[in-house]
C-alpha cells in the first residue's frame, strides 16, 4: 500500500536522493528527487523549516542542472504565497545559503500576509524590521513610478501600494480617448515584462541601506 503524501515521506525521498547522488547512482537520485518535488508541488500539507532546509540542501547537489534549484525555489515561493510555508522560517534558511530569490519573496509575503501586523511579530529581528520597512517604502515608490510612466491613476486604495504585483494585475483596461480612440484601441498598461523585472530585483527593494535604516 502506497503511503499518502506527507512531510515524512517527502523527507525520506529527499534523503534517498541525496545519498544516491553522493554515490553517483544518477537514475535513483533523479527519480527520488523528482518524486519529492512533484509531491511538494501537488500536495497541500504544510512545509516546515526543516523540510525547507532539506529541499534546498538536496537540490543544491545538482550543480550541473541549475533548473533543479530553480524549480525548488519556485515551489517554495508558491508555498509561501499559498500559506503552506511560513515566510519567516524560509527567510532564516535562505539567509544561511544567501539565497536572495527566496529572501526577497519571503519578506514580500510577510508584508502581503501580515500587512501592518508584522510590526508586532515577536519573531522578527531588528534587521528583519528594517528590511520590511525599506521594502514597503521602496515598492511603494516603484509603484508610483510605474503610475507616472504609464499614466495610471493611483486610485486602488484597498490594495497597499507596496503590493505591487496585485497593483499591476488590477490595472484596468482603459479605451483610448480623443483622436487616438478607435475600435479595439486601449491604453497601454504594464504587463508581464514589468512584473518579471521587479521579480528579478525583488531582494534589492528590501535593502535598508539607501534609506539609512
Amino acid at each position: 500500500m502506497q503511503l499518502p503524501a506527507s512531510v515524512s515521506k517527502c523527507s525520506k525521498l529527499l534523503a534517498i536522493a541525496g545519498v544516491a547522488h553522493m554515490y553517483e547512482s544518477t537514475r535513483m537520485a533523479n527519480r527520488a528527487l523528482g518524486d519529492a518535488l512533484s509531491m511538494l508541488e501537488s500536495s497541500t500539507f504544510a512545509i516546515d523549516s526543516e523540510l525547507v532546509s532539506r529541499v534546498l540542501a538536496t537540490c543544491r547537489r545538482w550543480i550541473d542542472q541549475p533548473e533543479v534549484l530553480t524549480r525548488a525555489r519556485q515551489l517554495l515561493t508558491n508555498a509561501m504565497r499559498d500559506k503552506r510555508a511560513d515566510p519567516f522560517p524560509v527567510i532564516l534558511v535562505a539567509e544561511e545559503c544567501d539565497d536572495r530569490h527566496l529572501l526577497g519573496w519571503g519578506y514580500y509575503y510577510i508584508l502581503k500576509h501580515q500587512d501592518a501586523d508584522w510590526q508586532s511579530d515577536a519573531r522578527l529581528r531588528q534587521i528583519d524590521k528594517r528590511r520590511l520597512l525599506a521594502g514597503a517604502v521602496a515598492l511603494s515608490k516603484r509603484w508610483q513610478s510605474i503610475c507616472d510612466q504609464w499614466s495610471i491613476e493611483m486610485t486602488q486604495a484597498r490594495t497597499p501600494s507596496w503590493a505591487i504585483f496585485d497593483k499591476i494585475d488590477n490595472v484596468p483596461i482603459t479605451p483610448l480617448a480623443g483622436r487616438n480612440r478607435g475600435y479595439g484601441s486601449y491604453q497601454a498598461r504594464p504587463g508581464a515584462d514589468v512584473k518579471a523585472q521587479i521579480e528579478r530585483e525583488l531582494y534589492g527593494f528590501f535593502d535598508p541601506e539607501p534609506w539609512g535604516l
